[in-house]
């Protein structure tokens, strides 16, 4: 189910740890702990986060990924690299890069509503695939039954987003 997910494939010596399943009928979710190595000798770097995997059969999701737009990502543009951009929502573009095998599904999924919705989560990096989606914020590592459920209700919140219409009504 994870390994779909270009993080799942990120790295070296990946490891998946300290699962928690919450499980509602419509909605599965999955929260773990994800490390992984990248470089080596003294370039080696350990990346450790927090990850929310979720799965539903209401949900029809393009193959996407959405990071905060970065440095590399405005480097990787000058050499003809390009994530999906929408000429109406030029804020949207300056905090995220988006990209996907599909740009015509992916650009009919992510509606205006949705966007905005998704401008609310800047620091995540989250994934779409078919009926799962998955996020996580680089280097936020929860440690508290406090900031697990502030991460549930993020995941119950994106959910709303990923299985609405794209007029933004709810499929229920």
């Amino acid at each position: 189910m994870f390994a779909k997910f270009a993080l799942a494939s990120r790295g070296r010596k990946q490891l998946a740890s300290k699962a928690l399943v919450a499980d509602s009928g419509d909605l599965r979710m999955v929260i773990f702990d994800f490390r992984y190595i990248v470089g080596s000798g003294r370039g080696t770097r350990e990346y450790k986060q927090t990850c929310v995997m979720a799965q539903s059969d209401l949900l029809s999701i393009p193959a996407f990924e959405i990071s905060p737009e970065g440095m590399l990502q405005k480097i990787a543009g000058l050499f003809g690299y390009q994530d999906i951009n929408f000429d109406d929502d030029t804020n949207f573009a300056k905090v995220f890069e988006l990209n996907g095998p599909d740009v015509d599904k992916i650009r009919a999924f992510f509606t205006a509503k949705r966007r905005q919705e998704v401008l609310c989560e800047r620091q995540i990096i989250l994934e779409g695939n078919g009926d799962q989606f998955t996020f996580h914020q680089t280097g936020c590592h929860m440690s508290s039954f406090e900031e697990l459920n502030r991460l549930m209700e993020r995941a119950v919140s994106l959910y709303a987003v990923m299985r609405s219409e794209p007029d933004g009504s709810s499929l229920n």
